[in-house]
């Protein structure tokens, strides 16, 4: 049975859509990204990068996995409980869905854990930008 790929991505199946988008993106990323490809060079030998490439393929699943329920048990929410739904406003930019995740973030957590949310998303933004900085110093 061949698959149809646009009947596929025209279905309702965000789950397995994300799931296949974020295997083609991991792939290419860890084929070009900057980051990744220096890790690797800096390997002692060529069993070293293939050690650490699969490492961060291994790792990077459960992540993916993490992002995944997150975005799922946030449509379930809004699904049974309208009334949790943020009110966008009419000027709002972009995709009125961006606007759940920092809505329940900000609102529906307990502030315990709303700063640990936020002390992650800094910590991941620095080191973001501290590894591409440092690549383009070496």
């Amino acid at each position: 049975m061949l698959i149809s790929w646009s009947a596929f991505f025209a279905s309702d199946r965000p789950f397995w859509i994300a799931f296949v988008g974020g295997f083609f993106l991991t792939l290419a990323t860890h084929g070009v990204d900057q980051d990744n490809v220096q890790r690797m060079l800096s390997c002692k030998d060529d069993r070293a990068g293939i050690k650490s490439l699969l490492g961060s393929a291994v790792v990077i699943l459960p992540l993916i996995m993490l992002f995944l329920a997150i975005g799922t048990l946030l449509w379930y929410s809004h699904a049974t409980h309208p009334e949790l739904k943020p009110a966008i406003p009419e000027n709002a930019i972009g995709n009125p869905a961006d606007y759940y995740f920092p809505y329940f973030i900000a609102e529906r957590l307990p502030s315990g854990v709303r700063g640990f949310v936020f002390a992650g998303i800094f910590a991941a933004a620095l080191s973001s930008l501290t590894s591409v900085i440092n690549a383009l110093a070496a």
